[in-house]
């Protein structure tokens, strides 16, 4: 159960590390896909020091994993494109209902009652940050990001397979990525400053330990639904962080959306905590 709970400790530092994606990809000013894969190249070194192996595995659970690592990161950066933004994240993060879709389709394990409550509470959570910003887009961009949720849950629920190793198909997956460095001739924003490789510099950095704590959290048998719903907290960090960083101050439904998810998040772990304990006993 300590193992556990340490573990859903490091699942919430990976989301907070993630949230700050946003701001400091936004301080960049090459393409997406540029990013993307000049990034996934940066990271990737980073987990073979760590790994102290260039080495790919090959087995299924690995290349799936690896895929919907990569898939996810194109389908998000290709709805950002065609849609709003805000829509983007909000139905990306419905990602914890396809993993408690795929949990009890596959496995047969059926969510409880406030693993759904809570799924749904957070949801509501996370329009509410976005609510100024929400609008119709566009169908095929909400699409992706829909198709995105339901990619990203692959990863969630492969990870909780002790038999595959999260930080093997990470790399995996980062290799797959890297293909976005052949846009970098195409890309007309693309240019080097110091200040611009500092900024890239540190979105590799918090990237890498945000899945470095992801990896080693999985490791600790946290399971697939609880990682999916403490994942949430990333979204609703990135405005903080926008307005910690760059001055986009949050309006009030942002704030109110905040406290809903940090509180909601917080109540499921004490309460997934506390339930453990009882089976343990």
């Amino acid at each position: 159960m300590r193992d556990r709970s340490r573990g859903a400790i490091r699942i919430l530092l990976a989301a907070a590390l993630w949230s700050t994606q946003g701001w400091l990809i936004k301080a960049i000013p090459w393409s997406p896909i540029s990013i993307l894969g000049l990034r996934a190249i940066c990271v990737s070194l980073f987990v073979c020091i760590c790994r102290r192996s260039f080495a790919v595995v090959n087995n299924h659970g690995t290349w799936l994993a690896a895929l919907s690592v990569s898939v996810t990161s194109v389908l998000y950066v290709a709805a950002n494109k065609l849609t709003t933004a805000a829509n983007a994240v909000v139905l990306q993060y419905a990602m914890p209902l396809f993993v408690i879709a795929i949990d009890w389709l596959r496995d047969g394990k059926r969510p409880g009652l406030w693993d759904i409550i809570t799924v749904l509470v957070i949801a509501a959570g996370i329009a509410l940050c976005f609510a100024n910003n929400l609008s119709g887009g566009r169908l095929i961009g909400n699409i992706l990001a829909l198709l995105s949720a339901g990619t990203y849950s692959v990863m969630f629920y492969i990870s909780q397979n002790q038999k595959v190793d999260s930080l093997q198909f990470i790399y995996q997956g980062l290799l797959i990525s890297s293909l976005g460095v052949l846009y970098i001739p195409f890309d007309p924003g693309f240019y080097i400053t110091v200040r611009i490789v500092g900024r890239f510099t540190l979105a590799a950095a918090v990237l890498f330990g945000g899945y470095m704590f992801f990896s080693s959290g999985m490791r600790m048998g946290v399971s697939a639904i609880h990682a999916a719903i403490l994942s949430n907290v990333e979204p609703i960090f990135s405005p903080v962080f926008a307005w910690m960083m760059i001055g986009e101050k949050p309006g009030a439904l942002t704030v109110v959306g905040v406290v809903v998810v940090l509180v909601t998040v917080m109540a499921y772990n004490i309460m997934n905590s506390a339930q453990c304990h009882e089976l343990k006993q």
